[in-house]
């Protein structure tokens, strides 16, 4: 099972000492979004990074900073992003031929279908589905379809990535439905300390690893 991390929506005091903690005790992708955030802001943000680590760094928002910072890892696409960059497989492209990854979000399963349309030439490199389990960040966000790889098995050609109220308790649940891969985010961020936040971090590594080699 490979593991995600989303940044939380608003930047905190300690997110920039716990995400060098985090890529030196593994992390692999950290997916920075904020919202409200200026491109000012997500660039300072960025040079706290460690640069060894910048190509684990995917942007959510003001992807032109990927000219200053060439090493990042990716962007994602919003829903509404991914509606207006016609044709869609070419613009992906157009990142990925210069090395860069491209992802999205879905919250429907037709939708997800339809990404995987084999008329396109080019494809995301993954794709969140959400939220697979009651949101930890979101109150009152709760699954309205069960997600299950078995729907969209040998349909789609990217990865699919399980997002919404994952902690390390249900990454088996995750697992035995298929999923390969997991985002999180309310289960790191909820901490109110850097050794819970961790803690957390150490356990989801834990439960990802077990479930690899069952």
């Amino acid at each position: 099972m490979e593991l995600i991390i989303f940044s939380p929506p608003t930047f905190i005091a300690t997110e920039l000492k716990v995400l060098n903690l985090l890529f030196n005790r593994g992390l692999a992708c950290y997916h920075l979004r904020k919202p409200n955030s200026s491109c000012q802001q997500i660039e300072q943000f960025i040079q706290g990074v460690s640069p060894q680590y910048h190509q684990r760094i995917v942007l959510h928002q003001h992807h032109t900073l990927l000219t200053k910072f060439p090493n990042l890892k990716g962007i994602h696409l919003k829903e509404y992003e991914r509606r207006t960059k016609k044709p869609i497989d070419v613009f992906v492209h157009t990142y990925q031929k210069k090395g860069y990854t491209v992802s999205t979000s879905v919250h429907d399963m037709p939708t997800l279908l339809q990404l995987g349309n084999i008329n396109y030439q080019t494809h995301f490199n993954y794709v969140f589905v959400s939220p697979v389990f009651s949101s930890i960040s979101k109150s009152n966000y709760h699954p309205k379809v069960v997600w299950h790889p078995a729907n969209w098995h040998n349909k789609i050609p990217f990865n699919v990535v399980a997002l919404g109220g994952v902690e390390p308790l249900n990454i088996p649940v995750l697992v035995s439905r298929g999923f390969t891969h997991a985002a999180v985010l309310g289960a790191i961020w909820k901490h109110k300390n850097v050794e819970d936040m961790l803690k957390t971090f150490g356990l989801l590594q834990k439960a990802c690893m077990f479930t690899s080699l069952l």
